[in-house]
């Protein structure tokens, strides 16, 4: 029997798009138009320098991935509720036989994983199953491109990453330009191309809020 879960979903939808509407925020508030003066100083005031934009734009992209992580796995868990008419911890049990389960917490953030689990605990006709048809069209490649950059930003090395050539190729980093690339400069100087072309860190933000969305409308 289907569980009425309505409340607990508007209470986390509220919560995610506070956080992602946060995240927009600040990055117009201090990227856009950040100034900074020298301590025990009233002026002059200077604009951020673009190392630091680039700095607070990974700061602000990955406390929003981490959002997003945790609202996806919510959602998830509230869809087994309701499809399986369970308690939370009875769907906790039931989503932890998929894959390591919640031993694997960054595979919440990870939109090809979340739509293999969900095709294989609800169906290949739930709408967390077809995410890439879905969402608008773009978001669900920003998604996947948003995860990887998550998990850069938490192990940067400085040395070129293998597993990020097909975000370079997504948003155009020239080859030349890819080793020592800062995730903070490829988030602030490079687009996304679709749903509109607009910067990544934006398109990013913009796709949360679309699956956001989404699972208000289908949940």
């Amino acid at each position: 029997m289907a569980k009425d879960i309505s409340r607990p979903k508007i209470r986390l939808i509220k919560k995610f798009n506070g956080e992602v509407r946060r995240a927009r925020h600040l990055e117009d508030l201090i990227i856009r138009r950040g100034y900074y003066t020298k301590k025990g100083r009233k002026g002059p005031f200077r604009r951020l320098r673009v190392t630091e934009q680039r700095d607070i734009a990974e700061y602000i992209a990955f406390e929003a991935a981490t959002g997003f992580e945790h609202f996806s796995r919510e959602v998830f868990i509230l869809a087994a509720r309701k499809q399986f008419g369970v308690q939370p911890s009875r769907a906790e049990y039931i989503m932890g036989t998929i894959d390591r389960g919640l031993n694997g917490v960054n595979g919440w953030g990870a939109p090809a994983q979340v739509k293999k689990r969900a095709n294989a605990l609800f169906g290949r006709r739930h709408f967390i199953a077809k995410l890439d048809s879905e969402l608008p069209r773009g978001c669900y490649d920003v998604l996947l491109h948003a995860h990887k950059i998550r998990n850069r930003i938490a192990h940067q090395t400085g040395r070129q990453s293998p597993k990020m050539v097909n975000t370079y190729n997504y948003v155009g980093v020239p080859p030349g330009t890819r080793s020592g690339l800062s995730m903070g400069r490829l988030l602030l100087d490079y687009s996304a191309p679709a749903p509109v072309e607009r910067q990544l860190l934006r398109a990013i933000l913009c796709s949360y809020r679309a699956f956001s969305a989404l699972v208000a409308k289908r949940l």
